[in-house]
């Protein structure tokens, strides 16, 4: 788990009677509308916050937060050639695939809480330098991770691009592009119609672990299915995450201490001028308070809820295939 700071204290001093500074129109004021103007940035902004938190906890710091168990393997040679392999991760999970000669693999992963995770995976298919090989997860409850993975020969740029689909039918689409000279770029496209984009240095290469580089820096978007795009940054030192700013087109404005687990706490400004705290927890689930309107509650969109893909799984390496971390 990336190790944050803990979140610092609210500033002092944000009144919360509500404020009629003029109306709109009989019985609606504008500090009401700017108020709701407000909470959709909020709820936006936390929604950014849950899938930029749940990629960076699956694709960085792995060894540390690998688990307490000894890794092992255990491998044999089948009467058709096939390869069988069977053994224990890091995180205690038990393992048992199979890799074919001629269709490629498919295998199980039986995790402590005793959730399991289905995986098959084709031979690589081979044009010109390009490699790809696809690669189907389905997990217990149902839930799938679907994609393909392609890289180009001599080359230090991967990608991963596929969908995260629920049981409903839902899905995410991702392109994950990972260059090993230090940058992930990750595209999200999610089924309420948001969109993600989030860049992530990172440290580390070979056998070190990769870890998230929150010294230079980390940005991205959250554009919304209506509303307005916000620009985000992570701030810190090393891989500790320490500050996320965000920007709207409008002039809106906010600087957050970063705390465990990507809890957060700051002011709101517009044009300069203060208009409130936001403050979330780890599920997302906020309070925003406002200068003019009193207090409201602010909570991340469904989408951003269900398709935290560290709910899924705890590292990229269990994306597969013959998944051992």
């Amino acid at each position: 788990m990336i190790r944050l700071l803990k979140r610092s204290v609210l500033a002092a001093g944000l009144v919360g009677a509500l404020v009629a500074v003029g109306c709109s129109g009989p019985g609606v004021t504008i500090a009401t509308i700017q108020s709701a103007d407000l909470q959709d940035i909020a709820a936006d902004n936390v929604s950014a916050v849950l899938l930029a938190r749940s990629w960076i906890n699956v694709l960085y710091d792995q060894d540390i937060k690998g688990g307490p168990c000894q890794r092992d393997s255990d491998w044999e040679v089948l009467s058709d050639g096939s390869a069988h392999t069977w053994g224990t991760n890091s995180d205690c999970s038990t393992y048992d695939y199979v890799d074919t000669i001629v269709n490629g693999g498919h295998g199980t992963i039986l995790y402590p809480d005793g959730t399991s995770s289905h995986i098959t995976w084709s031979l690589p298919r081979r044009d010109g330098p390009h490699v790809a090989q696809d690669i189907f997860n389905e997990l217990s409850d149902g839930t799938q991770l679907d994609f393909t993975y392609g890289t180009e020969r001599d080359s230090d740029i991967s990608q991963r691009v596929g969908s995260a689909i629920l049981t409903d039918g839902r899905k995410m689409d991702f392109v994950l592009t990972h260059d090993r000279a230090g940058l992930d770029v990750l595209a999200l496209d999610l089924p309420d119609g948001s969109a993600m984009q989030l860049r992530t240095p990172f440290t580390g290469r070979g056998r070190d672990p990769l870890l998230p580089d929150f010294g230079t820096g980390a940005t991205g978007t959250f554009t919304p299915p209506a509303g307005q795009p916000l620009d985000f940054a992570i701030d810190g030192t090393a891989d500790r995450g320490e500050i996320w700013n965000v920007s709207a087109p409008d002039g809106t404005e906010g600087r957050f201490t970063l705390g465990d687990d990507f809890t957060g706490s700051g002011q709101i400004t517009r044009d300069g001028q203060l208009q409130g705290a936001l403050r979330w927890q780890a599920s997302g689930d906020g309070t925003l308070d406002l200068l003019a309107a009193g207090s409201a509650e602010v909570t991340p969109s469904a989408a951003a809820r269900d398709f935290q893909v560290d709910r899924w799984i705890n590292t990229v390496a269990a994306m597969g295939p013959m998944p051992r971390y």
